[in-house]
């Protein structure tokens, strides 16, 4: 491939990503929960634990989510993207802030998502 070529390709994965909004991480093989807000950043910290959402939502969650994602509640700025420390962000225990772990002592206010597996797959 020439450099015009790799060239069109590098713009279309900007324009995509940046025009767009979405990048590979959005990619869910199965489907995404909408976003939950479950806990606000008071006490210890923000606690957005899969646990919670498996227990309590029923049918609009699954038991076996395979990617989480976090975002700011007041302006949807992803989690990875504010410079704040996460004590777990993972598809198995979901998204943790701790005050503790901020250079200012506070976390923002977040909320996640889970991808699930396929209808009609396990989890």
């Amino acid at each position: 491939m020439n450099f015009a070529g790799v060239l069109v390709i590098y713009v279309a994965i900007i324009c995509q990503t940046h025009l767009l909004g979405t990048s590979a991480q959005d990619v869910c093989p199965g489907w995404w929960t909408r976003w939950f807000d479950y806990d606000d950043p008071s006490g210890k910290g923000d606690y957005e634990k899969a646990s919670i959402f498996i227990a309590r939502l029923g049918n609009n969650m699954c038991s076996a989510p395979t990617i989480v994602q976090a975002r700011t509640v007041d302006d949807g700025v992803p989690a990875e993207d504010t410079g704040e420390l996460f004590s777990e962000y993972s598809p198995s225990v979901g998204f943790v802030c701790l005050q503790a772990d901020q250079p200012n002592k506070q976390c923002r206010d977040y909320e996640v998502r889970f991808c699930c597996p396929a209808k009609g797959s396990k989890g």
